[in-house]
């Protein structure tokens, strides 16, 4: 099925930068009819901090999309309509995000909204969606719950991500030091006042043990607690673990790898993602050289390599990742859906006239709830029906070599 309905909007993309990754949207191909020019383009909405501390990274998720976007209606767009993409600001907060997803539905009409990337926005979007029936698709908003209704337990229906919540990365580097590196034995120092750190330290050890591996009891250290950490690290370092997992925070996690090289600990070091978006070679020095951390996306993955160079020629700077790629994912994603719904993907608050009576976001949540491996930037994506969540994302694995993280291999972690 996926050969008859993909088409080749990475084929396209690759005429520009050389990126080998097929996207399945039925009307994006040779095959196309003819753009209208008269026809009224497809609205899709981005909800990203262009301004406060999250600012950086959603510049880099705008310009990703516009990049993107470019090559896709170059092409002649989907159904032979454009992709026209609006951005505003959540101001990197929850009630920022609310107000831009209402605007963008209510004044923009548009079909379907990329973002939030912060998990703390996702609900405050998906009330704002639910009414309208307009999906939303998160770029980097890992948090277990993101997706989740807290009064019903149950993921709001028109909420989507194309990120692993956080607790893959823990299974992740379970797979990556059994399948990969041959370790035995595994210490683990967490911070029992993150839920981060907690649902990356159960998954890791669940995991870990499950691939018959051995998890000596685990260490419990606040965050900021360096005398916590080097006594934790002390009495670690007794049993001599292959490996030390540690899902702390940059500053803890290369304090706690300084004290273990200290005692002379030859542990393998293994974090997460958040130790990628800051300057966590320099915190650690030499004693991190060599340490692993699991991530959503990496800029020199072989995969990316090429739109990470158009990229760079076409703005200047290098993408901020995870959220280039993944905002990219988000988008391929949703035109991949919208080619498949076919027309009954129209706005759902037409400026003239009646609404339609295909007026309705059904048909895109439903495509976007049955898509099935689909080639994104990325790596392939299957969307749960239920979770709206990816199903066997692949993540990847960098290590630390003169200072910088660098791109390893893809991990693949399957949930439970």
């Amino acid at each position: 099925m996926a050969g008859t309905r993909h088409a080749v909007v990475a084929g396209i993309i690759a005429v520009c930068f050389t990126v080998v990754h097929v996207v399945a949207v039925s009307t994006l191909s040779s095959c196309s009819p003819p753009r209208n020019e008269a026809a009224s383009p497809f609205r899709i909405g981005h909800v990203a901090a262009l301004s406060g501390p999250a600012a950086p990274w959603g510049r880099s998720e705008q310009d990703s999309l516009n990049l993107i976007l470019k090559s896709i209606n170059d092409a002649g767009g989907v159904l032979g309509r454009r992709i026209e993409l609006i951005t505003l600001d959540s101001r990197s907060t929850p009630s920022g995000a609310a107000d831009a997803a209402r605007r963008l539905i209510e004044e923009n009409e548009v079909v379907a909204i990329i973002g939030p990337s912060q998990s703390s926005a996702c609900a405050a979007v998906a009330r704002v969606t639910a009414s309208a029936r307009i999906p939303f698709v998160a770029t980097t908003a890992t948090h277990p719950s993101a997706l989740l209704d807290s009064a019903s337990g149950r993921p709001y229906p028109t909420a989507f991500r194309v990120c692993p919540p956080d607790t893959h990365q823990g299974l992740a580097a379970a797979h990556f030091a059994r399948d990969s590196l041959g370790l035995k034995t595994a210490g683990i120092l967490y911070d029992p006042s993150s839920d981060y750190s907690v649902g990356l330290y159960e998954a890791f050890a669940r995991r870990f043990a499950g691939l018959g591996g051995s998890v000596i009891p685990p260490e419990a250290v606040r965050e900021g607690d360096k005398l916590g950490i080097s006594k934790g690290i002390g009495r670690l370092a007794e049993a001599g673990p292959d490996l030390l997992f540690l899902p702390l925070s940059p500053r803890d996690g290369a304090h706690a790898m300084r004290t273990a090289r200290e005692r002379r600990l030859a542990s393998v070091f293994i974090g997460a993602d958040n130790w990628y978006s800051y300057d966590t070679g320099a915190l650690a020095g030499n004693a991190g050289e060599g340490a692993y951390l699991v991530n959503l996306a990496a800029p020199d993955d072989p995969a990316v390599t090429g739109f990470v160079d158009l990229f760079k020629q076409t703005y200047g700077y290098q993408p901020l990742f995870p959220n280039a790629a993944l905002a990219v994912d988000a988008l391929e994603l949703l035109v991949d859906a919208i080619g498949r719904s076919g027309k009954a993907v129209l706005p759902r608050f037409p400026r003239l006239g009646k609404p339609s009576e295909k007026a309705s976001g059904e048909a895109l949540l439903r495509a976007l709830a049955e898509t099935k491996n689909l080639k994104t930037l990325t790596g392939s994506l299957t969307v749960h029906p239920t979770t709206h969540e990816p199903v066997q994302k692949q993540l990847v694995v960098q290590q630390m070599r003169g200072g910088r993280f660098v791109f390893v291999e893809k991990v693949r972690a399957n949930a439970d």
